[in-house]
Parts: C-alpha cells; sequence; structure tokens
C-alpha cells in the first residue's frame, strides 16, 4: 500500500503549478495514462472487495433469519434446521418463503421440531422449549459465538426459566 501512497504523491505533481515541462517523475503525459490506469485498476479491485463484502453480509443475514425461525418454530436442533431450511431456499431458487420452507420441513422432517410453543412453554414452565435452552446453553459455552447469540435470543424469547 506504501506503493499507492508514492503513485498518489506523484499524481499530485502531475497537474500542479510545480510541475516541470517533463510532466513530473513519471516523465510526460504517458506517465499520467498509466497512473490513471492503475488507480482505475485498484477502484475496479476495491468495488470486487465491495461487492464479497456485501454479499457476505447478505448470507449472514438470511442465516440469521434463517435460525430465528428454526428458534421459532421450536427446533429441537437449531443449527441442523437452519441448514435444512437453507437447502430448501436454495434449492427453490432462493425465492421460497422462510415461513413456507419451515411448515414443509416440519411436515417433512417432524424429527428436528419439538411440540410447538405453549402458553405454558412461552412462560418457563418446562416442557420442549427449555430442553431446546439447554441445549442451546451447551453449544454456547463452546465459545462459538453464533452459537451464544441463538442462546440468548431463545432465552429473551421465553423459552426457558432463567
Amino acid at each position: 500500500m506504501a506503493d499507492g501512497v508514492k503513485n498518489h504523491d506523484d499524481a499530485g505533481g502531475l497537474g500542479g503549478a510545480g510541475a516541470g515541462a517533463g510532466g513530473g517523475a513519471h516523465g510526460g503525459g504517458e506517465g499520467g495514462e498509466g497512473l490513471a490506469q492503475r488507480l482505475i485498476g485498484e477502484i475496479d479491485a476495491l468495488r470486487g472487495e465491495l461487492r464479497k463484502a456485501q454479499g457476505a453480509i447478505q448470507r449472514a443475514e438470511q442465516r440469521q433469519r434463517l435460525e430465528r425461525a428454526a428458534i421459532d418454530a421450536s427446533a429441537r436442533d437449531v443449527l441442523a434446521a437452519a441448514d435444512a431450511l437453507e437447502q430448501r431456499i436454495a434449492s427453490g431458487g432462493g425465492t421460497v418463503d422462510v415461513s413456507q420452507a419451515v411448515r414443509e420441513l416440519k411436515r417433512e422432517r417432524p424429527g428436528l421440531f419439538g411440540a410447538s410453543r405453549s402458553a405454558g412453554a412461552q412462560e418457563g414452565t418446562g416442557g420442549e422449549g427449555s430442553e431446546n435452552l439447554e441445549v442451546l446453553r451447551e453449544r454456547a459455552r463452546s465459545g462459538d459465538r453464533a452459537s451464544l447469540l441463538l442462546y440468548l435470543q431463545a432465552r429473551r424469547g421465553g423459552g426457558g426459566r432463567e
């Protein structure tokens, strides 16, 4: 990156009042064109990195929505359910509604899900919600940040006694 700083300094000499007949360190107009091409290349590279970062953010947000949907659906294994939802949505061209995918997954793979949350489970009186919370708590202790987030969200959502 120090080379980029040097180039930036040189560019200041190309068009400034102090530029002599030689056009600065690059010599004539050709050097300025080379610098411009290099800068355009750097801009294009940065745009590519920005697109990659935006894609990663979108994927992370989608994954969070799927994990939240799995928690809300009382998944016994939130990560496995989220993986299955992700595969289902990807196979549908990415346009499948998450709630529709959850309903289909519950119908096709009921073992992934416990009983739906009843009023008792939401109040923390036990049942599948608190078992799920215990599983999430154990995963959270592993140090994985995503697991910790899932546990805290489930706890805040009333999935168990705390």
